[in-house]
């Protein structure tokens, strides 16, 4: 059951892909990233704590200021919670992370298959 190659079928050597190295501060991009896109998320969460405001008026006491509070409500604020996590960790990362050497693969443009014809 031996497929055989024709001269259309190549392979090419590594598979295409290169070693490339770049100094960079992985986890700072990793958490501003994070921040940056945790905007959704959080303007979301904000627009339901916006329109939905508990009544306080007629609670007593902090236990039943905490049980007129409704279940979304507690989630946007986890939202919104986390959102200020995400953009104090990519803060003190930028000021504590050292530049580090990163080494990854990326596509090889001397090895492009549609050269190979």
């Amino acid at each position: 059951m031996g497929h055989s190659r024709n001269n259309s079928e190549c392979i090419v050597e590594n598979g295409g892909w290169i070693e490339v190295r770049r100094w960079r501060r992985p986890n700072t991009e990793r958490f501003r990233m994070l921040a940056l896109l945790w905007i959704f998320p959080s303007g979301g969460a904000a627009m339901i704590l916006g329109l939905r405001m508990p009544d306080w008026s007629e609670a007593r006491g902090l236990l039943q200021h905490l049980g007129v509070v409704e279940f979304e409500q507690w989630v946007a604020l986890a939202i919104l919670l986390a959102h200020l996590v995400f953009a104090w960790l990519a803060w003190r990362y930028h000021r504590a992370e050292r530049v580090r050497e990163v080494a990854f693969r990326e596509p090889n443009p001397d090895h492009d298959l549609r050269k190979l014809r």
